[in-house]
Order: C-alpha cells, then sequence, then structure tokens
C-alpha cells in the first residue's frame, strides 16, 4: 500500500511538467506564453512585456488597461536595467512547472532563468487567458 501511495505522489508531481513535453513548452500553452513574455523582458523590449499584462483593476474604468500598461512600460523604462538582466547573459529559460485550474482560464508557470555566469532565478507567475492568449495577471 505504501508504495502505491508513493507511486501516486511521484504521478503527481510530474502532472505539472506534462504539459510542457519534457521541457519545451507546448504552442499556445501558458508556459510558452510566460517564456515568450520573459524574453521579451531580457531584451528590454519593454513595449511588448508591457503588453503581456493583465491587471485586476482593468474594469473598474474605462481606458484603465492601456493606463496600467504605460505606467509599467514608463517604469521599466526608467528603472529596468536594475530590475533586468540583458537577454545576452541569459544562457536559458527554462519551464519548471505549468499548472492549469480546473477552469483551463488560470495558469501557474514557474521559469528558471539561467545566466551565463551560473545564476539562476525561479520565479512563479500567475497567467490568465484573455480571448486566445494568455496574459500574465496582477492583482492591482
Amino acid at each position: 500500500m505504501k508504495s502505491l501511495l508513493y507511486l501516486l505522489g511521484c504521478a503527481a508531481a510530474l502532472l505539472p511538467l506534462t504539459a510542457c513535453h519534457n521541457g519545451a513548452p507546448k504552442a499556445g500553452s501558458p508556459a510558452k506564453a510566460a517564456k515568450t513574455y520573459m524574453t521579451y523582458a531580457y531584451n528590454r523590449d519593454f513595449e511588448q512585456f508591457a503588453n503581456a499584462f493583465i491587471f485586476a483593476s482593468d474594469t473598474m474604468e474605462a481606458d484603465r488597461h492601456e493606463a496600467n500598461v504605460r505606467a509599467v512600460k514608463e517604469i521599466l523604462e526608467e528603472k529596468g536595467n536594475e530590475f533586468y538582466v540583458a537577454m545576452d547573459s541569459v544562457s536559458d529559460i527554462r519551464v519548471l512547472a505549468e499548472e492549469l485550474d480546473e477552469t483551463g482560464t488560470r495558469a501557474k508557470v514557474t521559469l528558471e532563468t539561467v545566466c551565463r555566469g551560473g545564476k539562476r532565478d525561479t520565479t512563479t507567475h500567475d497567467l490568465v487567458k484573455v480571448g486566445d492568449d494568455w496574459k500574465f495577471y496582477e492583482d492591482k
């Protein structure tokens, strides 16, 4: 019985990785979107990166989303160098896990950025499906 529970536990732990097909995110998946968006950030494409977000406050008033995107872009243009390493110093962005909720409209994606100097950063991102696209979700 213990071995059966152990196997079930191992299978459950591997479930988030199965959506990534051995680390390579599937086209149209939240993992693929998250990896693409982080590439925008490391390439200093702050316009594309800012447009990768959807905010909880977007529904509060008309044009709120555009204002939020503008604010993110302005912050990144002003302070981006303090927060992100350049893409030429990144050797890999790996998808460690992708977990979808039961509705298939929200996801958590864990990415690991590996720098050429060996430094590693692991971050989990919340994403939400908007139409056919996945967006980073900010509860602000």
